[in-house]
């Protein structure tokens, strides 16, 4: 009202604020009856979930530490050789996962599917990856990923490739490994065998198209090629070999399968960064809590 004195009694001890300013203080939250202890709940709420990404970080770096040290295990293991169905890794997929064999055959160029479309190793040539019945000599069929291909080689018409016999050298793939296992790999797009569109590699969806007599075998996994060499080029000089089919294709070799974006190291740098945030959300949250628990109106 115009005209009114507003008269404060302090004390002596303390020091002398503006009536405003003090009105805006006493509005933070946390001053009044339980508020304290629901910032306080809230606060160490916060701490523990972010406390709890780190522990899961923790869990994804022994984890891939686990992989990548099973799969170097695995691909230094002598070279099976394989000529027809059943496979040895048949029903025992786990025991054979990510090991060399070599296998003999001709392809189907007639049933090939294109997964994707893709990046590629090289991420600036997108594509397709390339799956292939190999038609092994006893007539029985496998699953094989010749690899990634442009868009503009992607069809075998494109490429004109004669059937021929080869032996291909490749690594038993047990499937591609999602981010989160709850999670299809690419995003929930699912494959869809009868219109032969592919988006991930699942042998299961692969095989309904392979036209294999033996179809319970070719769809427990795909072999990822790394190496071929035609049967009329093995008494050729090495560098004249057409080895890896042909030059379009990009082939995943050997130490590439050691490879992550996020290696065991990077999921530590990350546990500790969550870690850290969560320390710091408590030390906030502490001294929050004992700031409001000594104000006084």
């Amino acid at each position: 009202m115009p005209g009114t004195i507003v008269i404060r009694i302090v004390r002596l001890s303390e020091p002398v604020t503006s009536p405003i300013s003090r009105a805006i203080a006493n509005a933070q939250f946390g001053i009044r009856e339980d508020e304290r202890w629901r910032l306080l709940f809230w606060g160490f709420l916060c701490s523990g979930v972010l406390c709890s990404a780190g522990l899961w970080q923790l869990y994804r770096m022994k984890w891939k530490a686990d992989l990548i040290e099973k799969r170097r295990s695995r691909l230094s293991m002598p070279m099976t050789v394989v000529t027809g169905s059943p496979f040895p890794w048949t029903d025992d997929l786990e025991s054979w996962a990510y090991r060399l064999v070599e296998l003999r055959g001709v392809y189907d160029l007639r049933r090939e599917m294109k997964v994707g479309p893709r990046p590629g190793l090289s991420r600036d040539k997108p594509g397709y990856n390339i799956v292939c019945p190999l038609v092994l000599e006893d007539g029985t069929r496998v699953l094989i990923n010749r690899g990634h291909i442009n868009f503009e080689y992607a069809e075998a018409d494109v490429r004109r490739e004669i059937p021929e016999w080869l032996s291909v050298r490749a690594v038993i793939d047990p499937g591609e490994i999602p981010n989160f296992r709850w999670l299809n790999p690419l995003g929930r797009l699912k494959n869809r065998p009868d219109d032969n569109m592919f988006h991930s590699m699942r042998a299961e969806d692969l095989a309904q198209r392979s036209g294999a007599p033996n179809i319970q075998a070719c769809s427990q996994a795909v072999l990822n090629a790394f190496d071929a060499i035609y049967d009329e080029d093995k008494y050729l000089p090495p560098n004249m070999r057409r080895r890896r089919f042909t030059s379009e294709f990009d082939m995943k070799g050997k130490k590439d399968y050691l490879l992550f974006w996020a290696d065991e190291f990077t999921h530590f740098n990350y546990a500790m960064q969550w870690f850290g945030m969560a320390a710091l959300a408590a030390v906030m949250t502490v001294s929050k809590f004992i700031q409001v628990s000594r104000w006084r109106f």
